[in-house]
C-alpha cells in the first residue's frame, strides 16, 4: 500500500511540474519529502497558493488538505479529484471541470467557479460564501451543509433538483 501512496504522491507532483515551468518548487519538495519520510502520503500541507495551474489535468488526483489559496486552476480537468478540506479561498476555477470531485470540507470562500462543471459533486459542509457561481453547473451535487452565504449566481447556474438558491442568505 506505501508504495502506491508513494506512485500517487509522485503521479501528482509529476503533473503539477509540467504546468509550472520556471516556477521554483524546492519548499514544495521538501515538504513532500518530509510526508514521505513520516508514511504520510496524501496531499496534505502542499503549499501551492498563489500558482498557476490552468488547464492542468488532475483527474482522480487525491490532494486532500492541500494549500490552493488564490490558485488558478482555470480550465483545468479536476474529474473525480479528491479536493477533500482543500483550501481553495480566492482560487480561480473558472471553466474548470469538477464532474464527481469529492470537496467535502473544502474552503471556497470568495472563489470563482464561474462556468464550471460541478456534475455529482460532493459538496458536503463546503465553504462556498461570496463565491461565484456564474453559469455554473451544480446537477446532481450534494450541497448538504455547504455555507452559501452571499454566494453570487445568476439565471443560467444550474442547482441540483429541489434545491432553491432563493434561500441563500
Amino acid at each position: 500500500m506505501e508504495n502506491a501512496q508513494h506512485h500517487n504522491l509522485t503521479s501528482m507532483l509529476a503533473l503539477i511540474l509540467k504546468a509550472l515551468g520556471d516556477v521554483d518548487l524546492e519548499e514544495v519538495f521538501a515538504q513532500a519529502k518530509r510526508k514521505m519520510e513520516a508514511g504520510d502520503f496524501a496531499g496534505a500541507q502542499l503549499d501551492l497558493s498563489s500558482i498557476d495551474l490552468s488547464d492542468i489535468d488532475l483527474s482522480e488526483a487525491d490532494l486532500t488538505g492541500a494549500n490552493l489559496h488564490q490558485a488558478v486552476l482555470s480550465d483545468a480537468d479536476l474529474t473525480e479529484t479528491v479536493l477533500s478540506l482543500v483550501n481553495l479561498e480566492e482560487a480561480d476555477l473558472t471553466g474548470s471541470n469538477m464532474t464527481e470531485a469529492n470537496l467535502h470540507g473544502a474552503n471556497l470562500h470568495k472563489a470563482s467557479l464561474v462556468e464550471a462543471e460541478l456534475f455529482d459533486a460532493d459538496l458536503t459542509g463546503a465553504r462556498l460564501e461570496r463565491a461565484n457561481l456564474t453559469e455554473a453547473i451544480l446537477d446532481g451535487a450534494n450541497l448538504t451543509g455547504a455555507h452559501l452565504a452571499h454566494a453570487e449566481y445568476d439565471d443560467s447556474t444550474r442547482w441540483p433538483d429541489g434545491f432553491d438558491p432563493a434561500k441563500l442568505i
